[in-house]
């Protein structure tokens, strides 16, 4: 139904019979017309963003199998402060380089990961279509950009701060 009058509107307004004012006249910034043209950014962008978002739900799925299969082992369930679940089972000790960059990096969970990897992914897309929609020279697309540039280092902080709090704790199993 709503697509029959958007249909019927665009189709008046290239004949020139339009009875209401132009809406997008009134916008100051509007988008442009944005055709899917499979050009190779364009590709190469969603090729990035799908990746990311399949290599978070395989994340989400491993720590999914990995808690089932603890559970069904154990037939409790026990509650921890810290992280369970992680992606590397190396020692703090057993890490060649011991500066804080990897220590994090292996304490991070499968769940971390996936939440990482979608919201990559969908600062990615969004950044593509702003990219599409308003061009580079946008504040929109520049804004969406600097965003995807600094998630990165703003989750590795994050995740270092909660690395410093559970350092010295330890975990009753």
């Amino acid at each position: 139904m709503l697509f029959t009058q958007i249909l019927r509107q665009s189709a008046e307004q290239k004949n020139g019979n339009v009875d209401s004012p132009n809406v997008s006249s009134k916008i100051k910034s509007t988008p442009k017309y944005v055709q899917n043209v499979p050009t190779k950014s364009n590709v190469a962008v969603n090729l990035v963003v799908n990746s990311l978002f399949a290599l978070g739900l395989y994340c989400l799925y491993k720590d999914y199998t990995i808690t089932k299969q603890r559970n069904e082992s154990t037939g409790t369930v026990k509650i921890i402060d810290q992280p369970s679940n992680k992606v590397s089972s190396k020692e703090p000790s057993e890490i060649q380089n011991a500066s804080t960059f990897p220590l994090v990096l292996h304490s991070l969970t499968y769940r971390d990961l996936s939440a990482l990897t979608v919201t990559m992914g969908f600062l990615g897309y969004i950044t593509e279509a702003a990219r599409q929609s308003f061009g580079k020279k946008s504040l929109v697309y520049r804004i969406s950009l600097f965003s995807l540039v600094l998630f990165p280092t703003s989750s590795y902080f994050l995740y270092q701060s909660r690395y410093d709090k559970t350092k010295g704790q330890t975990t009753l199993v």
